[in-house]
């Protein structure tokens, strides 16, 4: 079993153990990070967000290592693969790129983001969980992960999505019908034998009713036959449209006031993420009346799990135009250190940012450019500043202003490093009648690595196995050596 973002093998308490689920069919589970076997997957620490993680390759390497443990201890042939969220995307990676020969009886996703989670903006935007949260976003699947991870080597494909919620008011961050942090559409952006529930994202691993329905019945199964790669799901991502995020950080007894500009659009979804779950909120509508948030009126989410992308959301239908003012204030729950926090608006109805790079995978120093354009019912829309923000893999950010260019904006970047870039593109303008808006759009540029240095790396490789052999040659001549001596001594 391989577990998702900011999580561990205790994920799956519920399946393990003389009374875990697994117990009652009789049958060994395993977990990725359990102890059982020797591997851990690195998928980002709640206690160290500006840390490092393993990108979904290096995980996957790990869960090769894993399987083939498993199957040594149990002699075991085969293995049934249960992922939860990125667990899953780990295991397509496997069975893509690392499966030498068939060990996979079935892959079996809970709510697994095929093709990301809008979401994830949200920790990227504080350079937080570098790279998997970078992994995650739609526009990294839509164009890199998914159009080079789609064989399945006779590998059938299950899939469990939970969609409780079905309003956009509700869903702060992913379209609907959605688990709060991976929709409908994004779950079922594959070809996949898929099932729904009326769960949360976070229920989906732990829920006994998960397993009794769906779960067990295909552990159940004796036969696998090779499945063929299904045809390619070509429909693009759905455009979702962000004001930009605000950054910042609420030092322990103290708050934060951000204002985000709203303009004329049927529903706007508030969404905010802070790691330690301890801020409260305060909304001013854009006539600077307090609204006191609604459960039914205002679709209002807490998840208090911080291994989620998302802590609270709350939205509103046919919002009032205009400057809209979320305080966030600290509680005795807030560290001492304070806590950093990301927020932003989904809208619907609205104009549309639209933006481009001009290449996706440039080389090391390569240009590239920016464009972008604000438009809405096809009409192109004033734009008074634009930038591109960009995470580097080493989790420094750069800003680059875009300048206008006609009725498009654009810029000119290159990158200093190989991997992969998160881009924000921010633009702020007005409609026809004056009215301030704002938009963001997520694009993914994966920078490659110079033939200079793929070829000084494949020298240096090729120096250390060189040294290697000599060392061997060199071991075995003094042994032989050493062997003889005593023979004639004797």
């Amino acid at each position: 079993m391989a577990h998702g973002f900011l999580s561990s093998a205790q994920a799956w308490e519920g399946y393990l153990g003389p009374n875990g689920f697994l117990a009652s069919m009789n049958v060994r589970g395993f977990a990725v990070g359990d102890g059982q076997v020797e591997g851990k997957f690195n998928t980002g620490s709640i206690v160290a967000p500006t840390g490092k993680t393993n990108t979904i390759a290096q995980n996957a390497e790990i869960l090769k290592n894993y399987i083939a443990s498993v199957k040594k201890v149990t002699g075991a042939q085969y293995v049934d693969l249960v992922g939860h969220s990125m667990g899953g995307l780990i295991s397509r990676y496997y069975i893509d790129r690392l499966m030498t020969e068939r060990d996979v009886a079935q892959l079996i996703m809970l709510g697994t983001p095929n093709s990301g989670s809008a979401c994830a903006n949200l920790p990227a935007a504080l350079n937080y969980y570098l790279p998997a949260t970078l992994e995650i976003r739609p526009s990294y699947f839509e164009n890199m992960f998914n159009r080079q991870i789609n064989h399945r080597r006779g590998v059938p494909f299950s899939m469990v999505a939970g969609t409780p919620l079905i309003e956009p008011l509700q869903s702060p961050c992913t379209d609907v019908p959605s688990d709060v942090a991976v929709s409908l559409k994004s779950a079922q952006s594959i070809p996949i034998k898929l099932s729904q529930i009326q769960l949360l994202h976070t229920a989906l691993n732990t829920s006994p009713e998960v397993f009794e329905k769906f779960v067990k019945p295909l552990l159940q199964r004796i036969e696998f036959p090779n499945e063929l790669d299904p045809a390619l799901i070509q429909a693009p991502a759905p455009e979702l449209e962000f004001t930009r995020i605000y950054t910042g950080h609420v030092d322990a007894g103290g708050s934060q006031e951000v204002t985000i500009q709203i303009d004329q659009v049927t529903v706007a979804s508030f969404a905010l993420y802070e790691p330690t779950r301890s801020l409260t909120v305060t909304v001013r509508g854009a006539t600077g009346n307090v609204i006191a948030l609604d459960p039914t009126r205002n679709g209002i989410v807490v998840i208090n799990d911080p291994s989620t992308l998302v802590y609270l959301g709350y939205g509103f239908t046919n919002p009032r135009p205009g400057p809209w003012k979320i305080t966030l204030s600290a509680t005795d729950k807030t560290p001492a250190r304070g806590t950093d926090y990301a927020v932003t608006a989904q809208l619907h109805g609205g104009a549309n940012l639209q933006a481009r790079a001009s290449q996706l995978l440039p080389q090391v120093q390569e240009p590239v450019e920016f464009f972008a354009r604000l438009v809405l019912g096809g009409q192109a829309l004033n734009i008074r500043e634009a930038r591109a923000l960009i995470h580097n893999p080493d989790g420094q950010l750069e800003t680059v202003a875009l300048t206008a260019s006609g009725a498009e904006w654009k810029a000119t970047w290159k990158p200093q490093m190989a991997g992969l870039h998160g881009v924000d593109i921010q633009a702020s303008g007005t409609l026809a009648d004056g009215t301030p808006l704002e938009r963001s759009a997520f694009l993914s540029i994966e920078a490659q690595p110079l033939e200079t240095q793929v070829q000084m790396t494949q020298t240096i490789v090729a120096g250390v196995a060189s040294l290697v052999a000599l060392a061997s040659v060199w071991f075995i001549v003094a042994r032989f050596r050493r062997r003889s001596k005593q023979k004639r001594a004797a």
